[in-house]
């Protein structure tokens, strides 16, 4: 889902408060099963057949199926007109019509997947329980457009806790979705919006149980897959509030509280690159360079060279690097101090 967040935070809207947290990948885990000692041995012969079957079902299968949903069509077409270009290379007549066809096929296509690629970002989204999308959407507008202040949902003046998790518990805000309207004219969002208990659950409960007693591990799917995984992906994107705006290096804006943390990222998929989210809030990365832990950036340069996603959005080098100078000027005068 953090490639979704990158889709949704490009645009900034009118002064309301809103509470959702943050939406991130799913992080997969390997289950295990204690066995009766009568069953030792033949479990022995067995136990790597399915360690490898629970790796592949949480940890892989995910990811091949979204892959099968976008490129599938793609990659079938591709192939298919190519062997009959190869085919038909003397005819030139042939080729231009094969070509024509081709690009034909592939237009008609893009709008199904990029819906199936909507609809799994969606789904899988909801497996981190951390509200709707549009909820959250809402919400981090709002925390981008009132950073550090009270208007902030998690505004880290008021302490770490309060910024890792506190305002959870002890915030109060209003839902109105002012600042999203763009998200309200989808009707797969407002689906999910309105149904999300169906939505998280289906996606963060009945899917990994249904394949924990497929694979032979219902209890250890429950609590590695549903509850640690829940526990974990909350920590690790609530670390991007607290952590992120404690700790780390204020390489871009040296007047914000936010700061890139390597280790938030690596935990987060690049969401820990967050001075720079702050400074260019609209650019689809959070880590820029080439070597930075970000597979969201990689996700969608990789679907906008597909055409399933457009108006990708990128701050220029120019006022990236006046950032960035501007910034350890401002560190080198103040020290680092705020």
């Amino acid at each position: 889902m953090s490639a979704l967040r990158k889709i949704l935070v490009v645009e900034n809207g009118p002064a309301v408060n809103e509470v959702c947290t943050r939406v991130l990948p799913a992080k997969p885990y390997v289950a295990f099963r204690a066995e009766p000692a009568g069953e030792t041995v033949e479990r022995v012969a067995t136990a790597p057949e399915s360690r490898v079957k629970m790796i592949a079902l949480f940890a892989v299968a995910p990811f091949v199926a979204l892959c099968y949903a976008v490129l599938l069509p793609f990659v079938g077409i591709g192939l298919l007109v190519t062997m009959a270009i190869k085919a038909l290379a003397a005819k030139p007549i042939a080729k231009a019509a094969l070509l024509f066809v081709r690009n034909v096929a592939l237009l008609v296509a893009a709008p199904f997947v990029g819906l199936l690629y909507v609809v799994a970002l969606l789904f899988f989204g909801a497996a981190a329980f951390q509200q709707s999308a549009l909820a959250w959407a809402s919400q981090h507008r709002d925390h981008h457009r009132y950073v550090d202040t009270d208007n902030d949902p998690y505004n880290i003046k008021k302490g770490f806790f309060w910024a890792h998790m506190g305002w959870l518990f002890f915030g109060k805000y209003r839902f109105y979705y002012a600042n999203a309207g763009d998200l309200v004219d989808s009707k797969l969002v407002l689906h999910q919006a309105r149904h999300y208990p169906l939505w998280s659950l289906t996606a963060g409960v009945i899917v990994p149980m249904i394949l924990g007693v497929w694979a032979g591990h219902a209890l250890g799917a429950f609590i590695l897959c549903v509850c640690f995984r829940t526990v974990f992906v909350h920590h690790g994107s609530w670390c991007i509030n607290s952590v992120c705006h404690t700790f780390g290096k204020k390489t871009y804006d040296a007047r914000s509280s936010a700061r890139d943390h390597w280790l938030v990222a690596l935990i987060t998929f690049g969401e820990g690159y967050h001075n720079f989210h702050h400074r260019f809030p609209n650019d689809y990365r959070n880590g820029i360079k080439w070597y930075h832990w970000d597979p969201s950036k990689w996700i969608l340069f990789l679907f906008e060279k597909l055409g399933l996603v457009w108006k990708v959005k990128r701050a220029s080098e120019s006022r990236i690097l006046e950032a960035k100078l501007k910034a350890a000027e401002i560190e080198s005068m103040t020290g680092g101090k705020p």
